[in-house]
């Protein structure tokens, strides 16, 4: 979706409100659903509570990342890259010293990993905001375009299928491996 929404922005020169309203409503709904069948899959796996307890984690960051991207998205069009930049940065450092707290101060396990990590792409997501306010602006004055819903699918397909076979294809091997191994083997594994 955000390859279509930057085409289609450069080729209008501007940033249109309901073109983002859409796409962002378009990109949440895929996320969730994206999120919710990571969890049933992983449904269909004999794992302990804390590989699902992680495997949630995990999928709800999906969200996260997609908001993120969108709205990296208005100012990579606007070719103003220092923000995002800037709040990657600084989220990053919060990562790694939350997750050097977690490994050698608390000792605490993978989960909590995957908690730093969820931190670090909703931190950069707040960092971000903060600083976007007035690019919002184009988000709450958009409104939602069934018409142009349909037009941003019909041109999104490809790179949403292309992207699952790349994801299925990166990420078979764990999948096959967890039939084998146990899950804490897997989880270091991948």
């Amino acid at each position: 979706i955000e390859k279509i929404t930057q085409r289609d922005f450069s080729k209008k020169g501007k940033i249109i409100n309901k073109y983002l309203k859409t796409a962002t409503i378009i990109k949440l709904i895929s996320a969730v659903i994206a999120a919710i069948l990571c969890i049933i899959v992983a449904l269909f796996f004999n794992y302990n509570l804390g590989v699902y307890l992680a495997i949630v984690l995990a999928s709800s960051s999906i969200i996260i990342i997609s908001l993120n991207a969108l709205i990296d998205q208005l100012y990579s069009f606007q070719l103003k890259q220092k923000i995002p930049i800037i709040a990657e940065i600084i989220a990053k450092i919060m990562y790694i010293l939350f997750g050097l707290i977690i490994i050698f101060k608390l000792n605490k396990g993978f989960i909590w990993l995957i908690l730093a990590w969820l931190i670090f792409y909703l931190s950069k997501l707040i960092i971000t905001l903060i600083f976007a306010r007035d690019k919002l602006k184009h988000f709450f004055e958009g409104k939602f375009d069934k018409k142009l819903a349909k037009y941003i699918i019909k041109e999104s397909w490809p790179f949403f299928f292309i992207s699952s076979l790349t994801i299925v294809y990166t990420r078979i091997d764990v999948l096959m491996l967890s039939a084998f191994r146990p899950a804490a083997e897997i989880g270091f594994y991948s």
